[in-house]
């Protein structure tokens, strides 16, 4: 037979009829070359041979190539494999450990429950048998059992916590150690990360770890310390471990797990900034302001919240500060890569220090969370802006209208306001009629000496005064801008020599003026701003005289009439006020012991009285200048269309401090004279020590403003203005004086907020509905408001001439005495003045105030006795009082009503022939008298008919009368021989038919 070839067997059967049956073999292959000896390596992995081995029961072998190449790429058949073990590699004992054992076609087995020697040597000898029984023997080089506790001991591994990519994960390893050498790595990845129990002695082993690592099996690695796994599928929300594991030359495995990966594919979620002041305290509708504000240049503050990762987290932020000129920078996309970024690791703030914020540029932070898996994005803040300026105090107004002032209001349990809020710098600030003093502006006109003999003198009035008024002594300064009126002691005459300067001023209900002032310091001179409604001509101060122990006021005509050389110096005695109203401002210096004082007066209010109130100052006037702010505010009452009488109130303020205020001021009329003058005190006069150089002392007036147009709403009062920031909150307390707020509102809180229901958009930059409504385009709100849960009380009482005793509150519903029978019972009633104050935020946490003049009480209306018909008595011309008239074209009435706190301030008046229907009725004013008589109207005869009076006094409380009615005759008299008399003494309300009743 031929080598290499197949052979068959063929066998033929004959029958006894001589038939033949064949049939043939399977073929054998004919193979007459010996069988290809394999690999033999001791251990129980495949391909790994070890020299080592801890166990004394045990021999392992695995083998390969036998018939074929090392990937066992067979070219000859194995039918099976026989293993053996001995003591020696050869010979007789190359199986003195175990017999050749059939092991079938495995190409691994351990051999058990064998009893070894440490430190020998043991073989393993593997025979192969072809198919064609040729055989082939191969002997391992050998293994040794040793002793240890521990050889190999675990390392570290690994991998990040985090990252982006689903196909790569980089893996590192370190510190694994053995007394023995590795032989290889392994690594593989599992999304269990409790794998590291799993033994690592056998091909079964091997089998059973497959199963574990459902990611990545174990694979022998080609480095001793890091690989990169690729082609992998990774999924977000699944933990994934990596396991290393290294074999050692006794077959002894250390497997170390790594710390979990979890894939995020995502970036890190963004929030919203917090720079500067906090406008969501007060508004909890904005979640994220559209511009925020900073009050320092040299720092800026910022924090931020809501940045977050729900997968990986936020490992570290990256900030920068941007200047820009417009604020039209939204998208980190706009950034340039001159950007400088800061790292911030564990913060969620930071403050850029030593920087030079300016006004009319716009910052921005941009900021970067980046998550652990390496993502990011990026976000920039709303913009922000430099506001320095502290916005200037307000006024509120009592009542509901802007441009009147109520002296009274009838609640005791709430208090109505309103106040004004701009956007336009012009139309905050009214005073802008400014003065320019460095020259004579052609506005002023300076007081002569020769105007002076005219003066209409009073009765009382003495011969002469000591000061004499010179236009040279008042001089415009062309360089420092300022006005200069000297004294100086007249060394003709037994006078000083001064000078005043006047211009004409227009008010209104609300008036503004202001000056700078350095006040005269020597020899007791008064410094004084004189308003008054008299002539131009001459000017008439107030002066209060203090000689003798006694103090009284007394007018100061001015004249310059000269006293004898030899006249002693003696207080004057009061004087015969001339017929003019006004009021003014004195600066006393510091003299004695008396200290620098501001006199703050009136003179001739309606019941012809006069008041002022001392101020002492804390700084001397005279060394430096000081800003001196006067408000002329018109009181009217509730209905301002029946007003009555009215008065005024003086707030001054110096250096834009609040400082006293004088009520019921007479009522002035629309042109005043503003008066820059120096006078002597007391009629003082200097003696003459050096007749080339007499005594002189001179006072200095700049920056003079004077009210401006009556159509301006800072007319009225200083509204709220804010020339950066927005107003975002508004908050109103009330108080029992000036500036406080004392009493306790609703739920027992100082301050009440103010609806503020729309916040302009001051700025290009805020124009959305997250920081301002910007349908809110015009330049001027009023917002009105109330204060509630008040517990107002009227005033209080004390005994007569006992005004150091306690004042003790008054109510009529517990003393049950009336007001005004109060001085039947020895007790003078004292009206308690009530004050509101606003407080205002700013976007930029400026806080600011507004205040009121102050308002007292009248809860109760006018007190009515007396309404009837009346008519005219044809025999005594007199009215008398009836209830059936024959005229079915008139009504006459008569009523009586009084209000002995505000007054009454008008009557309405109605008719009617139902008078069970009072809300239909249509009253009409007819101011304040008590006689009326309807005319034009056309009665029905046999009727009744009614009239209805409606009194309303200055706290706008109402209190109405019904007449008991008078009935139209049908029949009218014979009065041919009558002598008729017209109702002149009635006032006539003439009614047309279908109109309304008018005056």
């Amino acid at each position: 037979m031929a080598p290499e070839t197949r052979v068959y067997l063929l066998v033929n059967s004959y029958s006894p009829l001589g038939y033949i049956k064949s049939g043939r073999s399977n073929p054998i292959f004919v193979e007459i070359d010996p069988l290809i000896p394999g690999l033999v390596f001791d251990g129980p992995f495949t391909g790994m041979d070890f020299n080592h081995q801890a166990s004394l029961v045990t021999l392992s072998a695995n083998w390969n190539s036998f018939g074929g190449d090392y990937h066992n790429k067979l070219s000859q058949t194995v039918h099976k494999y026989e293993i053996a073990a001995g003591t020696q590699p050869r010979g007789k004992d190359l199986f003195n450990i175990l017999p050749f054992l059939d092991v079938k076609l495995n190409f691994t087995y351990t051999i058990t429950n064998l009893t070894l020697t440490l430190n020998n040597t043991y073989y393993i000898t593997i025979r192969a048998t072809s198919a064609t029984n040729q055989i082939a023997e191969v002997t391992s080089n050998g293994i040794k059992p040793i002793h240890f506790d521990r050889i190999s001991q675990p390392g570290t591994v690994t991998i990040p916590y985090f990252q982006s990519t689903t196909t790569n994960i980089n893996v590192a390893w370190k510190n694994f150690t053995s007394l023995l050498p590795f032989i290889y790595y392994q690594y593989g990845v599992s999304t269990d990360g409790n794998l590291t129990f799993l033994a690592c002695n056998g091909s079964n082993a091997e089998k059973d770890l497959a199963n574990y690592f459902d990611i990545l099996p174990f694979t022998k690695a080609t480095t001793t310390n890091s690989v990169v796994l690729s082609y992998l599928n990774l999924q977000m929300g699944v933990q994934y471990f990596a396991y290393v594991r290294t074999i050692d030359d006794a077959f002894q495995c250390s497997t170390a797990v790594s710390n979990p990966l979890s894939v995020d594919t995502t970036p890190p979620l963004t929030g919203v900034f917090d720079i500067g002041f906090d406008t969501r305290t007060f508004r909890r509708d904005i979640t994220q302001p559209q511009i925020s504000y900073v009050t320092t240049n040299d720092s800026l503050s910022v924090s931020w919240s809501g940045f977050y990762d729900p997968e990986s987290s936020i490992k570290n932020y990256q900030i920068a500060l941007i200047e820009n000129t417009t604020c039209n920078l939204t998208s980190c996309n706009q950034l340039t890569n001159q950007t400088t970024f800061l790292t911030l690791t564990n913060v969620t703030n930071h403050t850029f220090y030593v920087i030079d914020l300016l006004p009319g540029y716009f910052y921005f932070i941009a900021l970067r969370p980046i998550n652990r898996a390496g993502l990011t994005t990026c976000i920039v803040s709303q913009p922000v802006v430099l506001d320095r300026d502290q916005p200037a105090i307000a006024v509120v107004k009592h009542g509901s209208n802007w441009t009147y002032t109520p002296p009274y209001q009838g609640s005791t349990t709430s208090m109505k306001g309103v106040l004004a809020l701009v956007t336009d710098q012009h139309d905050a600030v009214c005073m802008d009629r400014v003065y320019n003093t460095s020259s004579s502006d052609s506005d002023w006109n300076r007081i002569t000496q020769d105007l002076t003999p005219t003066l209409p003198l009073g009765p009382n009035n003495p011969t002469g005064r000591t000061l004499a008024y010179y236009p040279t002594q008042a001089q415009f300064n062309t360089k420092g801008s300022f006005l200069e009126i000297s004294m100086t002691r007249d060394i003709q005459q037994y006078r000083m020599l001064s000078a005043a300067a006047v211009t004409e001023m227009s008010v209104v209900s609300f008036n503004e003026m202001s000056v700078r002032i350095k006040s005269a310091a020597s020899f007791q001179a008064v410094t004084s701003v004189l308003i008054w409604d008299g002539p131009d001509t001459f000017i008439e101060d107030y002066e209060i005289f203090e000689a003798q122990n006694m103090t009284y006021n007394s007018t100061l005509p001015i004249n310059t009439f000269p006293l004898p050389q030899d006249c002693q110096y003696m207080p004057p005695p009061p004087a015969t006020p001339l017929p003019y109203k006004s009021f003014g401002l004195q600066l006393h210096p510091a003299y004695n012991s008396t200290p620098a004082r501001a006199l703050l007066w009136y003179r001739g209010n309606i019941s012809g009285e006069d008041a002022y109130t001392w101020i002492t100052l804390g700084f001397d006037p005279s060394t430096s200048y000081h800003t001196y702010h006067m408000t002329l505010e018109k009181v009217l009452s509730s209905t301002p269309s029946t007003v009555k009488t009215a008065t005024w109130s003086v707030l001054l303020k110096i250096d834009d401090l609040s400082v006293a205020s004088l009520v019921d001021l007479p009522q002035f009329n629309a042109t005043l004279h503003y008066v820059l003058h120096l006078r002597n005190y007391n009629g003082r006069v200097e003696p003459i020590n050096n007749p080339f150089h007499p005594s002189t002392t001179a006072a200095y007036f700049s920056d003079i403003i004077l009210p401006v147009d009556s159509t301006r709403v800072c007319k009225y009062g200083a509204p709220f203005y804010s020339p950066e920031a927005p107003f975002v909150k508004f908050e109103v307390g009330v108080g029992r004086s000036y500036g406080s707020t004392n009493l306790s509102l609703a739920a027992g809180d100082e301050y009440q907020p103010v609806p503020l229901p729309c916040i302009p958009c001051n700025h290009e930059c805020s124009q959305t509905p997250n920081s301002c409504n910007a349908s809110c385009n015009a330049t001027t709100y009023f917002i009105n408001f109330e204060a509630t849960g008040l517990d107002l009380q009227p005033g209080c009482t004390h005994p007569f001439n006992q005004t150091n005793t306690t004042c003790t509150p008054y109510s009529y519903a517990i003393t049950g005495i009336p007001e005004d029978q109060l001085y039947l019972h020895n007790l003078t009633f004292v009206p308690y003045v009530y004050y509101m104050k606003v407080r205002a935020f700013t976007g930029a946490g400026h806080v600011t105030y507004g205040y009121s003049r102050g308002i007292q009480l009248d809860p109760t209306p006018p007190n009515c006795t007396l309404i009837q018909h009346v008519q005219k008595d044809l025999r005594s011309d007199e009215l008398s009082n009836t209830t059936v008239q024959y005229s079915s074209d008139s009504l006459a009435v008569q009523y009586e009503c009084k209000d002995t706190r505000s007054d009454i301030y008008g009557y309405e008046i109605a008719y009617s022939d139902n008078i069970n229907d009072i809300s239909s009725l249509q009253f009409s004013s007819v101011g304040t008298d008590s006689t009326v008589n309807i005319t034009g109207l056309e009665l029905n005869p046999e009727l009744k008919y009614y009239v209805v009076v409606r009194a309303t006094n200055g706290a706008g409380l109402s209190t109405l009368l019904k007449s008991s009615g008078v009935r139209i005759l049908n029949k009218v008299p014979d009065v041919s021989r009558a002598v008729l008399t017209p109702l002149n003494s009635i006032q006539v309300v003439t009614r047309k038919q279908n109109s309304s009743l008018s005056m």
